[in-house]
């Protein structure tokens, strides 16, 4: 499974678009893997997980051919996750034209449907158009088909909403994406050794929002949260040694630069995601 991180910053941003912080600053004078955009995964030129206020940007520097997307999975409702201006630019009436009939199938909560035909109804008078296909998810509940498989995982994120992770699945990879999450719950685990049916994770992409500041139980993850994240995934089977992990959505709130991020957690078997990586 090839996977491209097109972002790996919160929803300000990395630098935050209107902060002036030491850390702000620091990563505009630094450039380079110090530039952090809204969080997205691209895997396979196929899949999106999130699709951020950033994507037209990260289609020009990575050189993307986006118009062969076949599916969005959104994790939650959040605008840096779901930027309606840039799904609205799928329609294939007047912004897009592919030579494909194909719509493009999105899957989220019912919060992220109702976002998404809301969206729709403000900017071409209807909440459907048929270039943009929204299917229903709950947690547990298994879409795509092979050869890359996907589950819906709970997360512990926004109360207001039922936030997702995803488990994605080929015949070589096993992949858990958990953006935007704090500590899960239980059912998290069982819903998991579910979905990977005897497999264990290969990779696992996973919150640092807070860097190496521990904020204690919320929404968002530390290295204090994503320690205690590997060894329950280790304790409940779902992982094992030959797991590798990396950490992404950073905030600017944890003050480090990439490469005092790398000092601290190489050391300790995660690395540190940047944009445009590609595992």
């Amino acid at each position: 499974m090839k996977i491209r991180y097109l972002g790996t910053a919160a929803a300000e941003g990395f630098p935050a678009i209107f902060c002036e912080c030491e850390a702000c600053r620091r990563a505009a004078r630094l450039g380079g893997k110090d530039i952090r955009t809204r969080s997205s995964l691209l895997v396979d030129d196929c899949l999106l997980v999130d699709l951020g206020p950033d994507l037209y940007l990260q289609k020009l520097r990575d050189k993307l051919e986006l118009g062969k997307l076949k599916a969005v999975l959104f994790t939650h409702s959040h605008a840096d996750h779901l930027d309606l201006t840039g799904l609205a630019m799928r329609d294939t009436e007047a912004y897009c034209h592919t030579g494909r009939e194909e719509p493009l199938h999105v899957y989220g909560n019912s919060r992220v449907l109702e976002r998404i035909r809301s969206g729709m109804q403000f900017e071409f008078g209807t909440a459907e158009i048929p270039s943009v296909k929204a299917h229903l998810v709950h947690a547990g509940d298994r879409i795509l088909q092979a050869p890359l498989t996907a589950c819906a995982l709970p997360a512990t994120h926004d109360p207001r909403e039922e936030c997702l992770l995803y488990l994605l699945m080929d015949d070589a990879d096993a992949v858990l994406v958990a953006n935007d999450t704090g500590a899960v719950a239980p059912e998290f685990f069982r819903m998991l050794k579910e979905g990977l049916q005897g497999r264990k994770l290969t990779k696992v992409s996973v919150d640092c929002n807070f860097g190496t500041e521990d904020h204690g139980p919320c929404g968002h993850m530390s290295i204090v949260q994503n320690r205690q994240f590997r060894a329950q995934l280790l304790e409940n089977g779902a992982a094992n040694q030959n797991t590798r992990y990396w950490v992404t959505h950073f905030s600017h709130n944890c003050g480090l630069d990439h490469a005092a991020l790398c000092a601290k957690f190489e050391a300790e078997g995660f690395s540190v995601a940047y944009d445009g990586l590609e595992i």
